[in-house]
C-alpha cells in the first residue's frame, strides 16, 4: 500500500480498500488507522448528505 502522500493530483489508494486490508490485518494500531479513515468517510459522507438536503429543501419538481 502506498503510504507516502504524492500530492493531491497524484494516484493513491482507494479509502474502502485500505480499511479492508487494515481491519485483516493482526497489528491493533492498523486496526485504529482502519477505524479512523471509516469515521472520516462517514463524515465526508454525512456532509455531503446534510448539504444536499439543504440545498434541494427549496426545490420543487
Amino acid at each position: 500500500m502506498n503510504a507516502v502522500f504524492a500530492g493531491v493530483l497524484q494516484q493513491s489508494n482507494a479509502i474502502p480498500l485500505m480499511i479492508f486490508v487494515y481491519a485483516l490485518s493482526p497489528y491493533e494500531n492498523f486496526h485504529r488507522v482502519a477505524w479512523g479513515a471509516t469515521l472520516v468517510l462517514l463524515l465526508i459522507y454525512l456532509t455531503l448528505f446534510t448539504v444536499s438536503r439543504i440545498l434541494v429543501r427549496g426545490v420543487r419538481l
